[in-house]
């Protein structure tokens, strides 16, 4: 397996092995490249100060994050992730944390699909943004977790047990 990532710069789509976390110490933005970007781990940021985006509304690429979507500022640092998900496919096995930090994340959804796919319970913390598709195919019995108000703007998808014979649209 992969050594946790740091990038600094863009990182290519392929598959990650372990964290993939954005650093830097000033704002940066980062366009991520058409594809598939297969995160075994944790996709995070460290934050500083100025705003770190993360852009996937240029190449829209494939997300598949294995485990959470965290990070922020910390210490004295006032930074602040902006996520642009594009109209990509995100799929998260662990908890996605807008809040992470000492400033809340920026989230702009595009019109991409999120699909929460854990095994065990995972958390949702949306800190006031808002999901354009969500779906829940979690399969453990805890199922999601909403830790504050979620707006989808789309369509919200949810199946009891992660079958796609039993998806129901709400």
């Amino acid at each position: 397996l992969d050594a946790p990532v740091e990038a600094r710069s863009t990182p290519p789509a392929r598959v990650y092995g372990n964290n993939l976390t954005f650093w830097y110490t000033s704002s940066k933005t980062w366009t991520l490249e058409s594809g598939t970007y297969d995160i075994r781990g944790n996709l995070g940021f460290g934050i500083r100060d100025g705003v770190y985006t993360l852009d996937a509304s240029v190449n829209n690429p494939t997300m598949i994050i294995g485990g959470s979507i965290k990070g922020g500022s910390y210490g004295g640092y006032t930074g602040y992730p902006l996520v642009k998900a594009g109209s990509g496919i995100w799929t998260v096995g662990g908890d996605i944390d807008f809040a992470g930090g000492n400033t809340d994340w920026q989230f702009e959804a595009g019109n991409s699909t999120f699909i929460l796919n854990g095994t065990s319970a995972q958390t949702i913390t949306s800190a006031g943004n808002s999901f354009n598709n969500l779906t829940i195919k979690n399969t453990s019995a805890e199922g999601v977790i909403l830790a504050d108000n979620l707006s989808v703007n789309g369509n919200l998808n949810l199946a009891a047990d992660g079958s796609s014979n039993e998806l129901q649209t709400m």
